[in-house]
């Protein structure tokens, strides 16, 4: 399937393989995964008080991880004023809205708050925008088309190359869910979707909107939740807890959610077009090997890219 796929659409493609509201279904059969990760993201106009932050709301950070390495920050670069499509490179990368989230990093990494009260704060700015929508996209922290979101979301779908379960960590109102089951159903794969978020209104949102997934929809911290099952397929952000943090998510994830032989997805994120990959590599320091991953260009910002790579646990 991945033939057809134009290696000036995609930019890298490592070891990978081959849901209802406004989630399109009626191209051909097989069609849509060799579309899903050949679109190119587009990062359209986000939403002004949280932006991208179902996958953008993490900032700098100077802590060390749990292994002892640095954590390499996330906003290293000065700010950039040179705006395309609107967007400085700042907030391509960071997500509009970084500046309401730095402080709260800050006061963690001081010591001022504890990773409740992160989270409580954190959940506070998200969950406000998110309800505050109208639209299954925008209540998904994504502001822009229907298309604009598959090309934002879809292409991370190249991790899953087999039927299976699927669980969105942070899934919001449950629209990525319904989503990957339509964009990988037109190529053949069947996957059985469930969310967990740590939200609550945000959780009762998507059991409201999707009543005949209510059961899989959770209330959880992905750090310590350790559900009743282990699931083929795990996809979450790294920014969903604190910097200092997030190798032990990695892990947790690993040991507790992903099923023996599945993969855990991180993506999509935002770097800089042309430079190593950043979050990748700080998951390898971490001691956790990366078993493929996906790069595609921005489709509105020759500055930036989106990537995404996913670690597999052993059988």
């Amino acid at each position: 399937m991945l033939d057809s796929v134009s290696p000036l659409t995609i930019t890298r493609l490592d070891l990978a393989q081959g849901g209802t509201y406004e989630c399109p279904s009626h191209r051909p059969r097989g069609e849509m995964l060799a579309r899903v990760v050949s679109l190119i993201f587009s990062d359209s106009r986000r939403a002004r008080d949280a932006g991208d932050a179902g996958g953008q709301h993490a900032v700098a950070s100077t802590s060390r991880s749990p292994r002892g390495r640095p954590a390499p920050t996330l906003n290293a670069m000065a700010p950039q004023e040179e705006r395309v499509g609107e967007s400085t490179l700042n907030e391509r990368i960071l997500g509009r809205g970084w500046e309401l989230i730095q402080p709260i990093e800050a006061a963690y990494e001081r010591g001022e708050i504890d990773a409740g009260e992160w989270h409580a704060r954190i959940g506070a700015i998200i969950g406000r925008a998110y309800l505050a929508a109208t639209d299954p996209r925008a209540q998904s922290g994504f502001s822009g088309s229907t298309e604009d979101w598959e090309r934002a979301r879809g292409f991370i779908f190249a991790a899953v190359n087999r039927d299976g379960t699927f669980l969105d960590v942070g899934c919001a109102n449950g629209h990525l869910m319904e989503c990957a089951v339509a964009w990988l159903a037109e190529a053949g794969v069947m996957i059985e979707p469930y969310g967990v978020e740590i939200v609550p209104e945000l959780a009762a949102l998507a059991r409201q909107r999707l009543p005949h997934w209510a059961e899989g929809i959770s209330i959880g911290n992905a750090l310590t939740w350790t559900p009743d099952r282990q699931f083929d397929f795990v996809h979450t952000g790294l920014e969903y807890v604190p910097a200092r943090l997030r190798a032990r998510l990695v892990a947790h994830l690993l040991e507790h959610v992903v099923a023996p032989g599945g993969r855990l997805i991180v993506g999509a994120h935002s770097e800089a077009a042309g430079s190593p990959p950043r979050l990748k590599a700080e998951v390898a320091s971490w001691g956790f090997a990366v078993a493929g991953a996906v790069e595609v260009p921005h489709a509105r910002d020759h500055r930036v890219v989106r990537r995404a790579f996913w670690l597999e646990k052993p059988s």
